[in-house]
């Protein structure tokens, strides 16, 4: 609707023609900002993952490795690409992955799974036994990946400015 108002096709230019120059400027840093950002959350939360993958199968493998392994292995490649299209068939394959993974977190959830008394509740290991109200510690460094989760959940806002001017045939009710 913004671009519609303003004439701007652009993230920035519209911030520019409603707030002025320094927040244009300010946006445009912050975004540049965040490209940075966004590969050292994917990148952490990757090498964790593989940390976690390798120790699985009876490998001890030390966390900067798998940090290295994964920023030139899988980010590298990806920040290298003229165009994202070619990924399309992988990003159905995630979401399709997502989706199971919710289904199968809803069943256990309902089925009491992993409640104490439930089939699996042994199988967790002590220290991933969640404790709800046992620890007042208002601070810890485990909110990191979380944090990098949450600011990775609204990162498409900046592109609907692109979107809207890309598409064909554009009007407001076609974007909704």
């Amino acid at each position: 609707k913004v671009c519609e108002l303003t004439g701007r096709t652009t993230y920035r230019g519209i911030w520019q023609e409603t707030i002025g120059h320094q927040g244009a400027v300010a946006v445009s840093l912050a975004n540049a900002l965040k490209a940075a950002m966004a590969d050292l959350a994917y990148a952490t939360i990757l090498a964790d993952t593989l940390d976690k993958l390798f120790m699985s199968i009876g490998l001890q493998v030390p966390r900067v490795f798998c940090l290295l392994l994964i920023t030139v292995v899988a980010i590298l490649p990806l920040c290298l690409l003229k165009s994202l299209h070619v990924l399309a068939p992988f990003s159905v394959l995630g979401t399709a992955g997502i989706s199971l993974t919710m289904i199968a977190m809803a069943v256990r959830y309902w089925d009491g799974s992993y409640l104490p008394g439930g089939q699996y509740y042994h199988d967790i290991e002590k220290v991933y036994r969640p404790e709800f109200g046992t620890n007042n510690q208002a601070w810890t460094w485990a909110i990191f990946p979380f944090a990098c989760m949450a600011y990775e959940s609204y990162v498409m806002h900046y592109n609907a400015a692109r979107f809207y001017t890309e598409l064909k045939d554009r009007s407001l009710p076609r974007f909704r």
